[in-house]
């Protein structure tokens, strides 16, 4: 004699899987809500104090010989901004060790000369490619696209 089983009704089951994937869906959310809580709260919004920041590059220069090059950034914008890198990068791709300390502050139109070394990846003008600088605004430099560099030997 066989018996008889039965299984649940679809009512049920249909009813249990609305509730499974609600509970994941909620679990799920509460997860992601403190991971992006948690993030959020590191990040900083700089464009109160840096929304007219800017800095130029208006020369770079390159002693060939004494291995150094030196440019000159300019505070062009109207929000004061501090210098945090700058870096010399040949047509190879190297890149220059900083000889000057950094942050630098810069008040508005304030200019200054930053110091890099260029020993051993600098041989020849024709060797430069770029040169850039960053600031604490998150504004950065460029030099090097249709300009070449004042070489000395």
């Amino acid at each position: 004699m066989m018996m008889r089983t039965k299984g649940l009704s679809p009512l049920i089951a249909s009813v249990l899987l609305i509730a499974i994937v609600i509970v994941i869906g909620t679990l799920t959310l509460d997860w992601s809500t403190a991971i992006h809580s948690t993030l959020g709260g590191s990040v900083k919004n700089k464009t109160g104090t840096c929304t007219t920041a800017a800095v130029v590059i208006d020369r770079v220069y390159l002693d060939l010989n004494g291995s150094v090059g030196r440019i000159i950034a300019r505070n062009s914008g109207f929000d004061d901004d501090s210098i945090t890198g700058a870096s010399i990068v040949t047509t190879k791709g190297l890149t220059s060790t900083n000889l000057t300390a950094f942050p630098i502050a810069m008040a508005r139109g304030m200019q200054t000369t930053l110091t890099v070394n260029t020993s051993g990846i600098i041989t020849a003008c024709t060797n430069f490619s770029r040169a850039y600088v960053t600031t604490s605004c998150g504004v950065s430099a460029e030099y090097g696209i249709g300009e070449s560099p004042t070489c000395t030997n």
